[in-house]
Parts: structure tokens; C-alpha cells; sequence
């Protein structure tokens, strides 16, 4: 009977200490309203709870909530218009949290100048790109135009003169050949991009490779060599096979450490590389987002244009 009992409170002890387990496993996590101009992403959270904000895995801001529950935590990089950020509350004995927070799509191009793009990847091109863009300070694309009051010569039946009509075409031809430059410059800062992570996972193999020291890499294969001429003394075929595989990745790890050290590739060489495609992938992310941002809005300038021309036709779809 007292066995029993002892049993039956045990397993209260074990029912309440799950229940409180499981009462910690969820984190609270709300963020404030942020904006390309924010210099700072703040909000509420499980008190001491690590916070980061990320997009395509790059680090934009990093920190720990205070014993309050509040955060405010300062940007790495400045907010692109328009781009989701996913937010992360974690801490030991919880869950991870996740939402998201948008930064609103402004209004108006924001003027990235992608004269230095096209220098830098067509030379010949620059002065086409001035042109196609305009001829104003901040390289920003056409307004678009509101019609125009028509006169009594040459209407047509959209109540645009020859003229009028010609000038809004010319318009809307340049707004699309921009969006069309703006779609190639996404493609190669995706190619860029791609580039760097692969780069990133090809520099974080090599390192975990270097991690050891050659003389460690040769005594293992040495010691895994020994303990096989053993297993076979002994008859034992199931430890030869295993020990067998063991050698072999030993061996083949200490080849691809020589072939990275008569490369010149050092740890400290990796590190440098790694920040490198870091600082590669944060640039060109942001440099993708910019012109994703101004693909949109020019898309809509379009259709403005379009409308003017062709009342009864839909709007153009944005790609």
C-alpha cells in the first residue's frame, strides 16, 4: 500500500513537471511598424529572449530582449521598400518564434541610379541607360504624364492629338525598356547572389575540413591502419569492415586537407572568404531589392499610360 502511494505521488511530481515544461515551450513575439528610413526594429517579447531579423538568411538586426519584454535593437543595413523580414524570438527551453514584418512600398521611385550597373556590366551602355532614364539629377524614371488638353487639330479618338498621342507611346516605351534593363539586373543579382552562398557552403566545408591539424588527420589514419591488422589477427570480421570505412573517410579527408593546403588556403584565409560572400550577398540582396522596388512602380506608371491610351484595355501585367 505504501509502495502505491509513493508510485502515485511520483508520478503527480512527473505530471506537474511536464505541465510547467509545457507551459514554457511557447514565446511571445510582437514587432513595431518599421520603414526604409528606420534606424532602429522594436517591439515586445518573452523577457531575455534573443531577437533577429533576416531575410535570405542575412542578418539585418541581432539582440536580446530586456527583463521587461521589450526590444530595440539597431539596424544592420538599411530597410528596402516593399521586402518581408522574418523576425525570431528563442531562448533555452522554448520554442523558437517566428513572424514577419513588412516594410511599406513607397509611393514613388526612389531614384536607385543603375548608371554604375550598367557601366559595370555593359561599358557601352551607360549612355543609353542616361537617356532611357532621363536627363534629371537623381536618374529617376518619367512621371507619368495626365492627358493632355487636346486641340481642335488632329484628335483622336481618345481625345489625344497625333502628337499627344506619339508623345504618351514614346513615354510608355521608355518606362518599359527601363523596367526590362531593371528585370536583367535582378537576374544577375540573383546569379551574384547564388554565387556568394554557394561560395559560403563550399568555404564552411573547407573549414570544417581544416579543423584539425595534419599531424591529427595522419594518426588517425595511423591508429585506424593498427587497429585493422588487429581485427584481422583476431578474426574479427565485422570490426575489420567497420574500422575498414573509418580509414577510408580519414584518408580522404587528409587528401582534400593536402589539396586545399597546395591550393594556399589557410583558416584564416577562409575567414576572410567567408566575410567576403558575406558582405556580397548583403549587397547584392539589397541591390536586388532596389530594383524589384522600381520593376513595381514603373509597372504602375505604365499602366497609367496604358489606361490613357486604351480606356477600354486592362491594365498591363507587371512582371
Amino acid at each position: 500500500m505504501r509502495k502505491a502511494m509513493i508510485f502515485t505521488a511520483a508520478f503527480a511530481m512527473t505530471a506537474v513537471s511536464a505541465t510547467t515544461v509545457s507551459a514554457k515551450s511557447s514565446l511571445h513575439l510582437s514587432t513595431n511598424k518599421v520603414s526604409t528610413s528606420s534606424k532602429y526594429i522594436t517591439g515586445k517579447a518573452t523577457p531575455h529572449s534573443k531577437i533577429a531579423m533576416t531575410r535570405y538568411g542575412m542578418v539585418y538586426a541581432k539582440g536580446t530582449s530586456t527583463k521587461h519584454g521589450t526590444f530595440k535593437i539597431r539596424l544592420r543595413s538599411v530597410l528596402s521598400s516593399g521586402c518581408k523580414y522574418r523576425m525570431t524570438a528563442s531562448k533555452k527551453g522554448y520554442s523558437v518564434k517566428k513572424c514577419y514584418v513588412s516594410v511599406p512600398k513607397k509611393r514613388e521611385v526612389t531614384g536607385v541610379d543603375t548608371t554604375p550597373y550598367l557601366a559595370e556590366n555593359n561599358p557601352n551602355a551607360t549612355q543609353n541607360a542616361t537617356n532611357t532614364v532621363g536627363q534629371n539629377s537623381t536618374n529617376q524614371a518619367p512621371a507619368a504624364t495626365a492627358p493632355i488638353p487636346t486641340t481642335a487639330s488632329s484628335t483622336s479618338q481618345n481625345g489625344f492629338t497625333t502628337a499627344q498621342k506619339e508623345a504618351l507611346q514614346s513615354q510608355l516605351s521608355n518606362l518599359q525598356d527601363q523596367r526590362n534593363y531593371l528585370a536583367n539586373q535582378v537576374n544577375i543579382c540573383t546569379d551574384k547572389i547564388n554565387a556568394a552562398i554557394a561560395a559560403g557552403s563550399q568555404d564552411t566545408s573547407d573549414a570544417l575540413i581544416m579543423t584539425d591539424s595534419r599531424e591529427d588527420l595522419q594518426d588517425r589514419v595511423d591508429w585506424l591502419s593498427k587497429d585493422i591488422d588487429r581485427d584481422i589477427a583476431n578474426h574479427d570480421t565485422t570490426a575489420e569492415q567497420a574500422d575498414t570505412i573509418r580509414l577510408n573517410e580519414a584518408k580522404e579527408r587528409l587528401a582534400a586537407y593536402d589539396q586545399l593546403v597546395a591550393k594556399g588556403i589557410t583558416t584564416n584565409s577562409l575567414t576572410v572568404d567567408e566575410e567576403k560572400q558575406r558582405e556580397t550577398l548583403a549587397q547584392e540582396t539589397k541591390k536586388r531589392d532596389d530594383f524589384t522596388s522600381q520593376i513595381d512602380q514603373l509597372s504602375e506608371k505604365e499602366s497609367e499610360i496604358d489606361k490613357q491610351l486604351n480606356p477600354s484595355n486592362s491594365p498591363i501585367t507587371s512582371y
